[in-house]
């Protein structure tokens, strides 16, 4: 196994570490090797943050740590929103930006997709439930998979280590388990049951977990089954802006006497304003069993196999005015204002020449068969060869699925009507708006469109291996030398299926707005039995559509179901499908050295990245490949057939296109320590890590491809990994035994970070091939809007101190600091300016309580164009960076112990139930307003 961090390498300071770190005395590698020691359970929160600062004290590299009583002690369903109350961490609520529940870390400002998550150091695969994050296909796991109840520690290392598996080029998080072994007796069980109540969405859903852990009187053989359900309701209410749009304004330069004024030419306008109201259940269900082997001091034998699925079906129903669309269409804007370069407010005049002009969209998406799953199973061996030589071993399999099996449902339209609207406080509150001279409650006003959600099923496995050796040296300030080897082999695939409706005699590309006002009549539509609840938006100001019809879920589901298929071969969207498969392999040589005071080690890991991607361009001219359905070409024909062109889609024919790289690097560390007394401890890091592109990137996925201009829009399968130079300097007091103030500045030089750009790709030319018929020579360089690499720096100071004030009560606070600019000079995606958390406590020896405030300043979540905010002087358009406006948080636990055996908790999240913002370039722009509500939590716990 990698070891990733030396306690003091002191007899005395091994001691105390043994004792202090009961959960995590198998996971950590101990200077002193000897006769195994009897660990220790301690409990209690003031306890447990002793522990936690014990391990961070006694690191030689600068981490930080919770353990399972600080994350007991917590509200924290979640083992992201405990690390989110480290120094350092942040979270991310996935690419709906605004869910209730911590799906990803992101350490020191980094995106989350770059910072490695581990598992008892080995990695682990997890799958996506909602639509947005399967489609975006990051590497960053799902810390919604993962219940806060199976661990026993998480550790967060900040700096490069050679023995540390490489993905994480800022920072890396280990969660490991309990073992069999490590627990002080022979039987212990504890059973958590209680209740989920979210104040939005109204709703009572139950809570159950269970542990139990034997082992035999002679400590060499010992069993740990836990197990989980959870359930809990999810309500999100919002108003969203999907964009922005341009008023150029060309009806009111030729005609001002209509009213136009050519003061708007080039002003930004929101793309779409809408009503959206999501509701879901997500029940968690998994478990976890690890089986301990010791028969000799020797040998020590670990089996671990988790399993973790959830299912969360979900309703979301958006009415949207189509702002941007009715302006691009020759609209007027009356009665308007302007703040900055956005039209705040007005009242948009369709132009009376165009017809079928949309003005507002009412979509219902039912998402059935929302699920993702986590798992793996693993075998951990570790053999002392002789009193100086130990050998570990690591074998493995991690698989991960998400997927949406549909969305049935409906959308409709209503044309050719205008709309009035006002960006309140200039676009920092919700906005105003409302379509003039229509009743938006009767279906009777809309039409039924052909287009249909699709349906996403993502795959992520890996295979691994891992050996490792340990050989004590003892020869003057070298103590320990480690080396080993490391093998994966991954796997990332997402298949997308596009759904369509069952019209009579619907062949080759889908069906038209003519083929729905044929077949599918106001007659044929299921019916909307209720509406949007009384309470919709109550948190929300502005004066916008709430009113508004909605269906019974069951209703709609039949209704889809009965008139939209997801045929998986005929209605697959190979332009969206893409496979990337990895073969790594690493090795990796470190020393540990102490003379006195002075300690730490050196090393350098080698890394191979054998990356390839499959992807599919779609051939539109039936000539070369003829689509399956298509009646103006023979199936099976076309040119291409012989270069394995796939045709049994009925959306285009397609060509499979591969692209294979390789990349070798080498990943440098040296981290050192020095004890200035016994509690005031100095460390110094400089290190080279490295981190992969999200698949997403790597996953070619064309469109948009033009051979007359070579350009088109793609993924990117020549990204190079993002590699980091780092230096960290950090001084820590430890000046009691549960009190510390730390500090430590940190630099990071990034190359090849990841962002939107263009990019030359070698791309097959079909109008090269058409002329030519010669399949070899047939590629073009083209221009794609893609990511590509760039480089980027970060810098920045993080603080924290612990404190016990007497009585009972305590504080604990940090404070993070990140600048960070990429050669754009554009912040990095992710990353807040600042961060802080602070934490009061409580405790006795019946009550304990703790009230905890986590605040963040804005951040980047993507970019428009580069990022580079910047008008183009010849189409007008702006782009720049989108934001997440800043963000706060309030959270309380209470735990009464009503016997020696039996505690009643009381979890509280959002206590203030704010609104989360995000806007595009400037706050005058909104991209969305949500409200999520409170999370409580009741539980009864029983230890036996």
């Amino acid at each position: 196994m990698e070891t990733w961090m030396n306690v003091q390498k002191t007899p005395m300071a091994a001691a105390i570490s043994l004792a202090l770190l009961a959960l995590t005395s198998q996971a950590l590698a101990q200077s002193t090797e000897g006769p195994a020691m009897q660990t220790v359970e301690v409990t209690g929160l003031r306890a447990s943050l002793q522990k936690s600062m014990a391990v961070k004290k006694n690191a030689d590299t600068n981490i930080e740590v919770v353990t399972a009583e600080d994350i007991g002690k917590m509200p924290d369903k979640n083992i992201a929103d405990s690390l989110a109350r480290l120094s350092g961490v942040n979270i991310t609520y996935n690419s709906a930006l605004a869910f209730d529940e911590a799906e990803r870390i992101a350490i020191r400002g980094t995106p989350p997709f770059l910072n490695l998550t581990t598992l008892n150091g080995h990695s682990l695969s997890s799958g996506d439930w909602y639509i947005g994050d399967q489609n975006t296909n990051t590497r960053g796991i799902s810390f919604g998979m993962l219940p806060s109840q199976l661990i026993g520690q998480a550790i967060v290392y900040k700096n490069g280590r050679a023995d540390i598996v490489e993905g994480g080029i800022a920072g890396t998080v280990d969660i490991i388990t309990r073992r069999p072994l490590d627990q002080k007796k022979n039987f212990i069980g504890e059973v958590s049951a209680g209740v989920a109540y979210s104040t939005l969405a109204r709703k009572t859903d139950p809570q159950l977990s269970a542990l139990i852990n034997w082992k035999n009187e002679a400590n060499t053989f010992g069993v740990l089954v836990q197990a989980f359900s959870e359930d809990r309701h999810l309500r999100r209410d919002g108003q969203e802006n999907f964009g922005q749009g341009l008023y150029l304004n060309t009806q009111a330069a030729a005609d001002p006497a209509r009213g136009g004024d050519l003061a708007l030419k080039g002003k930004r306008v929101p793309s779409q304003l809408n009503s959206a109201f999501f509701e879901g259940v997500r029940k968690r269900k998994g478990g976890y069993v690890g089986l301990q082997f010791k028969p000799t001091s020797q040998l020590d034998v670990n089996i671990n196999v988790f399993d973790s699925s959830l299912t969360a079906d979900n309703y979301n129903t958006s009415a949207f005015a189509e702002l941007a669309t009715i302006v691009n269409n020759g609209a007027l804007i009356k009665g308007y204002t302007i703040a900055g370069d956005v039209i705040t407010a007005g009242t948009l005049v369709p132009n009376p020449t165009r017809k079928d002009g949309n003005t507002l969209q009412f979509a219902h998406q039912a998402r059935t068969g929302a699920r993702s799953t986590a798992a793996y199973q693993d075998i951990d061996i570790k053999w002392k060869a002789t009193p100086s030589l130990t050998f570990s071993g690591k074998l493995g399999a991690t698989k991960g699925t998400g997927a949406t099996a549909g969305q049935p449902g409906a959308l409709y339209e209503i044309f050719d009507k205008g709309v009035s609207y006002k960006l309140n406080d200039n676009g920092r509150e919700p906005a105003d708006w409302n379509v003039i001279g229509t009743d938006l409650t009767k279906l009777q006003n809309y039409r039924l469109l052909p287009n249909v959600g699709g349906a996403i099923y993502t795959l992520d496995k890996e295979d691994y291996a891992h050996a490792d050796g340990q050989l004590r040296l003892e020869q003057g300030a070298l103590t320990t030398l480690k080396f080993g080897v490391r093998a994966s082999s991954h796997t990332n695939d997402k298949i997308t299926v596009n759904g369509q409706y069952k019209l009579p005699g619907l062949g080759a590309g889908g069906s038209s707005q003519a083929d729905m006002d044929k077949f599918y009549p106001f007659a044929t539509w299921a019916v909307p039995s209720t509406s949007f609840p009384s309470d919709y938006a109550g948190d929300l100001s502005g004066n916008f559509p709430r009113n508004l019809p909605r269906y019974d879920t069951d209703t709609l589901i039949a209704w889809g179901n009965a008139n939209i298929n997801y045929d998986p071969v005929l209605n697959k969207n190979w332009g969206s499908s893409a496979t990337v498969t990895e073969k790594n392999r690493a090795a990796y040589i470190a020393q540990d050295f102490e003379q006195g005071r002075f300690s730490g080690n050196v090393g350098v890991r080698w890394v191979e990245t054998d990356v390839r991607s499959d992807f599919y361009r779609a051939l539109n001219n039936g000539a070369l490949a003829c689509p399956a359905m298509a009646t103006s070409c023979v199936p099976g024909s076309g040119t291409l057939i012989g270069q394995g062109a796939i045709t049994s889609s009925r959306l285009s024919g397609y060509l499979p296109v591969t692209v294979s790289n390789v990349y070798r690097d080498w990943l440098p560390s040296l981290n050192l320590r020095w004890d200035f007394n016994d509690g005031l401890i100095g460390r110094v890091s400089a290190s080279r890590t490295l981190g992969r592109p999200n698949f997403s990137q790597l996953a070619g996925s064309l469109s948009g491809v033009n051979d007359t201009t070579l350009t088109a829009s793609a993924g990117n399968p020549y990204l190079k990994p993002i590699i980091a130079n780092n230096v960290d300097a950090s001084l820590g007091w430890y000046y009691a035994p549960r009190a510390y103030v730390a500090g430590s500045i940190f630099s990071q030089r990034i190359h090849n970070y990841v962002k939107p750009g263009t990019s030359i790709q070698s791309l097959f030319n079909i109008t090269k091939f058409a002329a030519t018929k010669d399949a070899t020579t047939s590629f073009s360089d083209y221009s794609v809007s893609s990511s590509n690499g760039k480089s980027a720096k970060l810098s920045g100071v993080e603080l924290s101190v612990e404190q016990p004030v007497g009585m009972g009560f305590g504080v604990l606070g940090n404070l993070t600091y990140v600048n960070s600019k990429d050669e754009d000079g554009i912040e990095m995606v992710y990353t807040s300016k600042y961060t802080y958390n602070l934490r009061g406590y409580y405790e006795d020896e019946k009550f304990s309580a703790s009230l905890a405030w986590n605040y963040r300043t804005r951040y980047a979540i993507g970019f428009s164009g580069n990022g580079v905010d910047q008008v183009n002087p010849t189409t007008l358009v702006r782009i720049g960076a989108n934001y997440a406006a800043a963000q706060g948080t309030l959270s309380a636990s209470a735990t009464y112990k009503l016997s020696n055996t039996l505690s009643l908790t009381v979890d509280a999240n959002n206590l203030l139930n704010p609104v989360r913002r995000y806007y595009a370039i400037t706050e005058e722009m909104p991209l969305g307003y949500y409200a999520n509500g409170r999370q409580v939590f009741v539980s009864l716990k029983a230890k036996f």
